[in-house]
């Protein structure tokens, strides 16, 4: 029945438009609105088999426009290949939205009439991080940037967490994570952090930045605190720190989105990007820059990828 209801669907919406009004009245109720023979009988005064009748000469109708201009069977066909372009138009979205070009690098290659290229190597993404025993999971892009912009919120039960201090680090304003902070939360450098977290809770270094936010819980009181980091730095550093301190933490999830390997990789992490190779788009063919880049990209460049801790592209 239900096979038979889709059918009679697809001939409704190729074909509907050739039917007389109460063909299309009844077919509809008795197709889209499941009202049986009988209640549109008693709707309309008149009989059962009347009903069935229209609706009958209805379905033979579309049918027939159906079998001499076959346009439902070349639609169904096409399904697979419309498939294929949507899957391809997604990737090429990630791609836009991961694409980034530094206004300061464009700028100076402007001024010298220089066009450059972009060479994707490595998936990469920020990540934001709290201890462990912290019972928040998660946080929304709007709130990180409450916190580190606004200076919002003190206390976690304020983003749905505990009643605990909360304590944001942030990175020194020449690292590479600060760069990523200006591109996701300070729109490009236009809004800065607060001077609150600046003057005071800045980790200087990467391994500090976990071991600060670590050491929150030795605080009296003590207090949750977050840090961000890269994710691959972040790996790797994290299982170094277990050396350190016994305080572990965890990753928080972004917009609903846990930083993992194939989140990062898929583009379903909100903060996720890539690691470039930066080329003059002019660089000629076989100088050592652009057969860097192309190494990169090779099979044995992206072992080089992966075993440095970062993520190698996508076959």
């Amino acid at each position: 029945m239900k096979n038979q209801t889709y059918r009679m669907t697809m001939l409704f919406d190729f074909y509907g438009e050739t039917l007389t009004e109460r063909q299309k009245e009844f077919f509809d109720l008795y197709y889209n609105e499941d009202l049986s023979l009988g209640e549109i009988a008693e709707n309309y005064g008149i009989s059962r088999q009347g009903v069935r009748d229209v609706i009958v000469r209805a379905e033979a109708s579309m049918q027939e426009i159906e079998d001499k201009t076959g346009l439902i069977r070349r639609f169904m066909q096409m399904q697979p290949k419309i498939a294929a372009i949507e899957e391809a138009a997604q990737k090429i979205k990630t791609l836009n939205y991961r694409q980034y070009e530094n206004p300061q690098l464009e700028a100076l290659a402007a001024e010298r009439g220089v066009e450059l290229e972009y060479i994707p190597i490595a998936y990469d993404a920020m990540v934001f991080f709290t201890n462990a025993e912290n019972s928040v999971t998660g946080l929304t892009r709007q709130q990180i940037q409450d916190i580190y912009v606004r200076n919002a919120y003190d206390n976690w039960s304020q983003v749905g967490g505990p009643d605990a201090a909360l304590l944001p680090y942030c990175r020194n304003t020449d690292s590479g994570s600060h760069a990523l902070m200006e591109r996701y939360f300070l729109e490009d450098g236009a809004l800065s952090l607060s001077p609150d977290i600046l003057q005071g809770n800045v980790s200087i270094s990467m391994s500090s930045a976990l071991t600060d936010v670590a050491a929150a819980l030795s605080l009296d009181p003590p207090a949750y605190a977050i840090g961000y980091s890269v994710y691959a730095y972040y790996d790797v550093y994290e299982e170094l720190m277990a050396d350190v301190t016994p305080n572990k933490l965890k990753l928080l999830a972004i917009d609903g989105v846990q930083p993992t390997d194939e989140t990062i990789a898929d583009g379903t992490y909100p903060l996720a990007g890539y690691n470039y190779v930066v080329l003059r788009a002019d660089e000629p063919e076989n100088s050592p820059a652009r057969r860097l880049a192309e190494y990169m990209v090779s099979a044995a460049g992206q072992q080089v990828v992966s075993n440095a801790g970062f993520l190698p592209l996508a076959d």
